[in-house]
C-alpha cells in the first residue's frame, strides 16, 4: 500500500513561488546595496538580510534533503539526499561561524571556526551526487566523455590560476586584511555589532587552526575541481532522461557553488573580496537550485502521474 505524503508538506508549486521570491529579493537587495561606489558604506541592515536571506535558502534546501530521505517511496535513492541534506546542513552551520567572525566580531583571520564544517560538507555533498550517478549507471557516449574530460581540464587549470596570484596575497581560504577597501566596508556598516575584545575561545581557535591553512587550502580546491566534474558527470548521466529535471536543477546548484567558491578564492587573493557582494548571491542561489531539485523529485515521488 503506497504511503500518504506528510500532511503539513509543502506543495511544489509553493516551494516553487517561495524560491522565486527569496532569488528575486536576494538578486534586488545586492544590486542595491551590496556593491556601493567608492567612499559609499554598505548599510547596516544589508549584512543582516544578506545572511538571513543565505541561511534561509541553505535551511530550506538541507529540510527538503532530508524530507526525501524519510520519504520511503522516494522514485530516486533515498541515500542521495540523506547526503546532501547533512551537506547542506553542515555549510549553513559553517556560514554562521563565519558570519560571527567576519561580521559580530570584524575579525580577519585565515581561518575560523566555519572552515572544519565546510570541509566535512563538501565531502558529503560529493558523495550524495556520487550515489545519484551511481544508482542510474555511468553511460557515457564518446562526446559526452569529451566534455567530461573539458570540464576536467577546466577544473584543473582553474585551481592553477587560484593557487598561483600575479602577486602574494591571502590564501583561498583567508578573509580580507584589515587594511583592504572591503574589509573598510565590513567594519563601518557594522560597528554596532562590534565586540570590543574578541574572546579568549575565539583566539584559540584560530591559532589551534592556523597550521592547518595549507592543508585547508588544497582539500577546498580539490573539492571544489571535484564539484564541477561530478556535476558535469552527474548532467550527462540523466540527459534526457524521465528525471533529468532534477538532477539538472541538481548540477546547476553545484555549478553555482563552484563559481562562488572559485571567485571568491580569486578575490580573495587579490585583495578585492567585499563582504555580502554579488559574488555572495552565487551561494543564495545554488541553495535555491539544490532545494528546487529536491522539491521536484519529492513531487514526482508523490505524484507518479507527472513522471
Amino acid at each position: 500500500m503506497r504511503q500518504s505524503p506528510p500532511k503539513f508538506s509543502l506543495g511544489f508549486g509553493v516551494i516553487v513561488a517561495i524560491a522565486l521570491f527569496w532569488g528575486m529579493l536576494a538578486f534586488y537587495l545586492t544590486l542595491a546595496f551590496g556593491s556601493p561606489l567608492a567612499e559609499q558604506t554598505v548599510p547596516k541592515w544589508y549584512l543582516i538580510v544578506a545572511c538571513i536571506l543565505e541561511q534561509g535558502a541553505f535551511l530550506g534546501a538541507a529540510w527538503l534533503c532530508l524530507r526525501n530521505w524519510r520519504y520511503p517511496q522516494l522514485v530516486s535513492d533515498r541515500r542521495i539526499w540523506l547526503f546532501l541534506g547533512l551537506g547542506a546542513s553542515l555549510y549553513c552551520i559553517g556560514n554562521f561561524c563565519f558570519f560571527y567572525w567576519e561580521v559580530v566580531l570584524e575579525r580577519s583571520p585565515e581561518v575560523t571556526l566555519g572552515d572544519p564544517f565546510y570541509v566535512v560538507a563538501y565531502p558529503l555533498l560529493l558523495t550524495g551526487m556520487l550515489f545519484a550517478v551511481s544508482s542510474r549507471g555511468l553511460y557515457l557516449k564518446a562526446w559526452q566523455w569529451v566534455v567530461i574530460a573539458i570540464v576536467t581540464g577546466i577544473a584543473i587549470a582553474l585551481a592553477w590560476l587560484v593557487t598561483h596570484p600575479p602577486s602574494p596575497t591571502l590564501s583561498f581560504v583567508g578573509l580580507m586584511k584589515a587594511n583592504t577597501k572591503s574589509y573598510e566596508i565590513a567594519s563601518v556598516g557594522t560597528a554596532f555589532l562590534a565586540v570590543a575584545k574578541p574572546p579568549t575561545w575565539v583566539v584559540a581557535v584560530e591559532k589551534s587552526l592556523e597550521p592547518l591553512l595549507g592543508i585547508l587550502s588544497l582539500i577546498y580546491l580539490i573539492n571544489d575541481a571535484l564539484l564541477l566534474v561530478i556535476a558535469a558527470m552527474l548532467l550527462m548521466n540523466y540527459w534526457g532522461g524521465r528525471f533529468s529535471q532534477t538532477w539538472t536543477l541538481i548540477a546547476l546548484a553545484a555549478l553555482l557553488l563552484y563559481i562562488a567558491d572559485i571567485y571568491f578564492a580569486y578575490v580573495v587573493a587579490h585583495g578585492d573580496y567585499t563582504t555580502n557582494s554579488i559574488l555572495d548571491m552565487f551561494w543564495t542561489f545554488s541553495a535555491i537550485f539544490l532545494g528546487l531539485g529536491s522539491a521536484w523529485e519529492y513531487d514526482l515521488s508523490v505524484n507518479p502521474r507527472r513522471r
